[in-house]
């Protein structure tokens, strides 16, 4: 999952990427930092999947074009077109049949 501070890096890859995971975090979130790497573990099964990090106080357009009002949150796109969003409680195995789903 890549950490991506340009907020033009994000919309392209979103619009142009068959399947994206859209991870957005802040510094001082606890359960951010927690998830980060489980969502990360996850994604090594999910080659398909476009990982994509970022800190909504770098970067705080993404929190106005993506309606982003708590964190964590992750949004799975598909060619620019939002299919899934988990915020604040993550839920991983709710992820992850989302990813068979998409994936298969």
């Amino acid at each position: 999952m890549n950490f991506v501070r340009d907020f033009k890096e994000i919309t392209q890859t979103i619009e142009e990427q068959p399947l994206t995971l859209l991870y957005v975090s802040q510094p001082h979130c606890s359960v951010c930092h927690s998830v980060l790497p489980q969502v990360r573990e996850v994604l090594k099964d999910y080659p398909k999947v476009k990982g994509i990090h970022a800190d909504a106080s770098e970067t705080p357009a993404v929190s106005g074009a993506y309606l982003v009002f708590t964190v964590p949150v992750i949004i799975l796109f598909s060619k620019g077109k939002e299919l899934h969003r988990q915020a604040r409680f993550i839920q991983l195995d709710k992820l992850i049949r989302q990813l068979n789903i998409l994936t298969e």
